[in-house]
């Protein structure tokens, strides 16, 4: 992260996506990683 102490948009989004990361639901948070797979290949 910048070493400022302010977060640019791209990190920002990381910090969502982790925080998705920590649902409970082991189904729910399969289709999370399973989404974010599908949309990092589609690059």
């Amino acid at each position: 992260m910048s070493g400022n102490g302010s977060y640019d948009l791209r990190e920002l989004q990381a910090l969502r996506l982790v925080r998705a990361l920590l649902i409970q639901d082991r189904d729910s948070r399969n289709e999370v990683v399973e989404l974010a797979e599908r949309l990092a290949q589609s690059d």
